[in-house]
Order: C-alpha cells, then sequence, then structure tokens
C-alpha cells in the first residue's frame, strides 16, 4: 500500500479520555513531533486517583490489583459498557507512576482542551487542572454531552460541535 505524504512539521495528537493521558505524555518528551493537541476529557489525573475512582472504589481497586499479581498475570475487570478488560501488573504499576498534569507544562505548542458538561468519568475537574497545568490552552465546555460526546447515542448536535471543534483547531494551529 502506498503512503500518505505526511508533513512532518505539522503533525497534531488527539487524545480522547485514556489516550488524552497518553498525547500528555507523549505531548511532553523531549523528541515530541507534534506541533499541538487536541484533548478531548483527557484523563489526565494522578494515575492511581484516576483508577480507584474508573474501578469502583479502594477495595474494588485493591482487589484487582492483588488479581494482576496472581497466576493468570492479570485482573478481569468489566466496564461500566460492559466491556471486559484484562489489567496486568504492568498496566496498574503503570498507572500508579503516571502523573501527566505534572508532564503537561513541557509541552509547547497550542492545545485544546473539549469536555462535557454532563460528562461524569472525567469531571470537570479534571479537565479545569488540565488549563491550570498549561494555561495556554483553550477550553470548550460542550452543552448535553456526556462521556459518550454523541458518538453512542443519538446526539448528533454534539457529535457535529466536538468534530468541528478538533477540526477547526488544528487546521489553525497546523497551518
Amino acid at each position: 500500500m502506498k503512503n500518505y505524504a505526511v508533513d512532518e512539521d505539522r503533525l497534531g495528537i488527539l487524545g480522547y479520555s485514556m489516550g488524552g493521558r497518553i498525547a500528555l505524555t507523549v505531548g511532553a518528551g523531549s523528541d515530541n513531533p507534534y506541533k499541538a493537541i487536541g484533548l478531548l476529557a483527557p484523563s489526565a489525573d494522578w494515575g492511581q486517583e484516576m483508577m480507584v475512582g474508573f474501578l469502583g472504589g479502594q477495595a474494588e481497586y485493591d482487589r484487582l490489583y492483588a488479581e494482576s499479581g496472581g497466576d493468570k498475570g492479570y485482573a478481569e475487570f468489566t466496564t461500566q459498557w460492559g466491556q471486559v478488560q484484562q489489567l496486568s501488573r504492568q498496566w496498574f504499576d503503570d498507572m500508579i507512576a503516571s502523573k501527566p498534569l505534572e508532564l503537561a507544562g513541557s509541552f509547547k505548542g497550542p492545545m485544546i482542551v473539549v469536555h462535557g458538561d454532563k460528562d461524569v468519568v472525567v469531571p470537570a475537574a479534571v479537565n479545569e487542572a488540565v488549563i491550570a497545568a498549561y494555561p495556554e490552552a483553550s477550553l470548550v465546555v460542550v452543552p448535553e454531552a456526556d462521556h459518550g460526546y454523541g458518538f453512542y447515542s443519538d446526539q448528533p448536535d454534539v457529535t457535529t460541535l466536538v468534530d468541528t471543534t478538533f477540526a477547526d483547531f488544528f487546521a489553525e494551529s497546523l497551518k
């Protein structure tokens, strides 16, 4: 298959939820090739704190962490959306060490943070913490948007607003 021509001086990265955590971490690297970062509800808080909430509280976190060190080498977890995941001890340890908010200030370039006013998976406080860590970032709050941002429901207005916000941001930032 033929590769598309890529202008390596005009690369941007978009991260959604856990992908936002990755985008912030990659963007902070000294060898980062990205000139702009777009974040949709970035899971940017300290990894262990985030996991305790996402996994259902401290007791469930402790149980899953212990299970991940067992003979299977992973803990089986079912998300609130019904996805079954196998979480390794390495995943837990990497998440514990992960503190993307501390890295955000290392990025040099345009950044946008988009989140929904009804998102309870990545609450507004986490998005606002990203802005506090990188004050040059712009913030867009999407009305009536939960963590699915219309991608998994019938909210075409929400999806359109999210899509056009990022398209406009990257078009402007990567001229």
